[in-house]
């Protein structure tokens, strides 16, 4: 009798690093048989948060036109961590592949540091709320006036918001480049100018020791910074919030 012997452990599988897609997306790995002898290559994936499911189809499809080439494809229903595992003669291949799926539509952005322009030598900030998009992480590029990259300070809340902290240095043009789980969100990249506040002088028209609903003023004198119209403007922050009305 003649019996095949196959060696599952000779199977090539590509990516074996994270593969990033989005919900409803075909994902595809690559798989290579040619070394491992004769045998049957199938491929499940798993949804790891939830025990109860049957495995999700993966299809397997042959190249004929590359012997021992095999093309494993997968849909992702919703945004989550996934695993995809190959099994040659149901015999399990290596370690499972992490499919991560990330909806980047879900994710808002806010703060002054992303929605207006922004002060030379002054901390800044954004927010990235992904509550709805799924368990993921962001990572931010910001690239200078000068090309260069600037550092960032990325901070999670327990509520799924990240807090992007950055200190523009050079006056300027800023591009900010938003990743969920590597995928960018739906507006990214984002632009901001930085300014020069400096020369900006405050001068209170009165005492600046108020009583509870009195009006309080003040002037601000732009004459000498870079700031152009549209570029004023205030916030005031308190227990409560207030109204606040500026004029040229």
């Amino acid at each position: 009798f003649k019996v095949p012997i196959a060696k599952p452990e000779e199977v090539m599988v590509s990516p074996t690093t994270p593969v990033f897609a989005k919900p409803d997306e075909i994902c595809k790995l690559d798989c290579f048989t040619e070394q491992a002898g004769p045998g049957i290559l199938t491929a499940s994936l798993f949804d790891p948060n939830d025990k109860t499911t049957k495995p999700l189809e993966a299809k397997v499809t042959s190249l004929t036109d590359k012997d021992g080439h095999y093309e494993v494809a997968m849909k992702v229903p919703g945004p989550g961590l996934y695993k995809a595992e190959i099994y040659y003669n149901e015999v399990p291949v290596g370690k499972p592949i992490d499919i991560i799926t990330a909806n980047p539509p879900n994710c808002s952005t806010d703060g002054p540091g992303i929605k207006t322009k922004v002060a030379v030598g002054r901390d800044t900030y954004f927010t990235v709320d992904t509550s709805k998009a799924g368990n993921g992480n962001i990572s931010t590029t910001i690239q200078t006036p000068d090309e260069s990259v600037l550092p960032t300070q990325i901070t999670k809340t327990e509520d799924g918001v990240f807090i992007v902290n950055y200190t523009p240095e050079i006056l300027g043009e800023y591009i900010i480049d938003v990743y969920y789980d590597a995928i960018p969100l739906a507006e990214s990249p984002y632009k901001t100018t930085c300014i020069d506040t400096t020369s900006m002088a405050l001068q209170p028209t009165g005492s600046q020791k108020v009583k509870i609903g009195e009006p309080i003023e003040f002037i601000a004198d732009l004459s000498k910074c870079t700031c152009t119209d549209g570029d004023f403007n205030v916030s005031l922050t308190g227990p409560e919030e207030c109204p606040i009305n500026y004029k040229e």
